[in-house]
C-alpha cells in the first residue's frame, strides 16, 4: 500500500479502528470503480468508501424527512391555520392520559 493510499485509508477512518466489508462483483463492475478511483486520484478503497458512505448518508436523511406536493402542503397548510375543536371523544381521551 503506497504511502497516499495509507494516508486516504486513515482518513476514511478516522480515530475508528478499521472494520472489514468483503465484496464479490463482476470483472467489469470492479474494473469500471478501478477505473473511477483511479480518474480520481485515489485507491479504490477510499474511492468505495466515499460513495458508499455519502449514499449512506442520504439515505438515512430521505428516511427522515417527508416531502409534500405543492397541493398537499398547501392542504396541510390550510388544516394546521385552522385547528377545528375538539370532539367530546377526543377531551375524554386526553383526560384518560
Amino acid at each position: 500500500m503506497t504511502a497516499l493510499a495509507k494516508n486516504e485509508y486513515k482518513t476514511a477512518l478516522g480515530n475508528e479502528k478499521p472494520a472489514r466489508i468483503e465484496l464479490k462483483t463482476t470483472p467489469t463492475v470492479k474494473q469500471q470503480l478501478e477505473t473511477a478511483a483511479d480518474l480520481k486520484g485515489i485507491s479504490l478503497t477510499a474511492f468505495m468508501l466515499s460513495i458508499a458512505q455519502e449514499k449512506a448518508l442520504q439515505v438515512i436523511e430521505s428516511s427522515h424527512v417527508t416531502r409534500l406536493t405543492r397541493d398537499s402542503w398547501d392542504v396541510l397548510d390550510r388544516a394546521m391555520s385552522k385547528p377545528v375543536e375538539p370532539t367530546d371523544e377526543l377531551r375524554a381521551l386526553m383526560k384518560r392520559r
